[in-house]
């Protein structure tokens, strides 16, 4: 019986899952993706920021 406990306690922990580490990796890489893009496109904007970086 006290293994089950132990278990139930982890299952209910406040740590973050898997699923959600991956959902946040997901958003920034479609954010960089997008950076990406704008760069390829000779966006002004991001053209102007990525120069003030020396890139």
């Amino acid at each position: 019986m006290e293994l089950q406990r132990e278990s139930l306690a982890v299952q209910t922990s406040d740590s973050p899952s898997l699923e959600s580490y991956m959902a946040e990796f997901k958003k920034l890489e479609l954010h960089v993706l997008a950076e990406k893009g704008a760069a390829s496109r000779g966006d002004p904007e991001n053209h102007a920021a990525r120069s003030a970086f020396g890139d």
